[in-house]
């Protein structure tokens, strides 16, 4: 019998790879390894749509922006307004390498390798290491970045990876071991910083206590006028001018002020103490008292006041001076 046969195989091609679109390239030198990582990419997500030289020519051409696109216009036909034929995406790398990113951005980077030390963890550093020694052409074998990259690896880490013996070969795995003997070291200091919790002891019962007991406010009284003479310190004995101008003028001979005598004046009332302890200053045997020019009486000749008889008169009696003229008001 007559057999069918093979079917050809179709071929169906892959679907693309949404990937972002890369930026444009003004001719910034920091720019162009981005610029041709991004590119790079770009084209292996498309590749059924840009499956050729031409196709992927042409939208890298069409990035170039500034200065960039200034550097292409001396590469056009001015008749054709084409590049040549032998160009393609390498030349184009290439040529934008040495023009943008020459021997002036390779000095720079050297630079900046020799400048790289390790201020922040270990993964930072590989990060900024290899973003310098990625552009260096032709790229540098494990043993020179591993070398290189231990000098900038602080010391404890560096020790603890000789001390270990065996330094890994290749330097993905040196990086790894790095970045695992930073993280211990953390955890140890993390641990020593710990503080154990202090023991939570049962709370104490405290026994029950009155309310406490607030003291009311006084009442909202009238106005009283302030005592001047509680303010002020025990007076002094009056002179003898002074006591004859109250006599004269009806006035009180404690607080000088008219309408009462001293036996009912009101400021002698609430100084109850103070006139105590002036009576005992003015009295007739206090050696200090009377003032210069007048003699004290002889001294009092009945018995002795007991406790069962009235006290002498707090006020002294002074006999008059010989020179002054008689004054027959007792209150004086």
């Amino acid at each position: 019998p007559q057999q069918n046969p093979a079917p050809i195989p179709v071929h169906i091609p892959e679907p693309d790879i949404h990937t972002p679109q890369p930026l444009s390239f003004s001719g910034d030198p920091n720019d162009l390894p981005r610029f041709k990582l991004k590119l790079t990419h770009y084209f292996w997500g498309h590749q059924t749509t840009y499956n050729t030289n031409g196709k992927q020519l042409l939208y890298a051409v069409g990035l170039l922006a500034g200065a960039a696109e200034q550097w292409l216009l001396t590469h056009i036909d001015p008749l054709t307004q084409l590049l040549p034929d032998d160009y393609d995406l390498a030349r184009l790398f290439s040529e934008l390498q040495n023009f943008f990113g020459g021997a002036a951005t390779l000095q720079s980077r050297e630079r900046d390798l020799r400048a790289l030390r390790q201020t922040g963890s270990v993964s930072d550093l590989a990060i900024s290491f290899q973003t310098i020694t990625h552009t260096f052409t032709p790229r540098w074998p494990d043993h020179p970045l591993i070398f290189t990259f231990s000098e900038k690896l602080k010391e404890n880490i560096r020790c603890e990876l000789v001390a270990r013996g065996t330094i890994p070969v290749k330097f993905s795995d040196y990086v790894a071991a790095a970045i695992h003997i930073e993280q211990n070291h953390a955890a140890a200091v993390f641990s020593r910083n710990q503080v154990p919790p202090r023991p939570s002891l049962p709370p104490l019962k405290q026994p029950s206590l009155p309310p406490p007991r607030f003291s009311q406010p006084p009442p909202p009284s009238q106005h009283v006028p302030m005592d001047l003479d509680a303010t002020r310190g025990a007076r002094g004995p009056l002179t003898l001018e002074e006591r004859r101008r109250r006599s004269e003028a009806g006035l009180c001979g404690y607080c000088g002020q008219p309408g009462h005598l001293i036996a009912v004046c009101p400021a002698a009332a609430r100084a109850g103490t103070r006139m105590q302890a002036r009576s005992v200053q003015t009295h007739p045997y206090n050696p200090l008292y009377p003032p210069a020019g007048y003699q004290l009486l002889p001294p009092h000749q009945g018995p002795f006041p007991g406790p069962w008889m009235p006290l002498p008169s707090p006020h002294t009696q002074f006999s008059q001076p010989a020179n002054q003229p008689k004054n027959d008001n007792p209150s004086q």
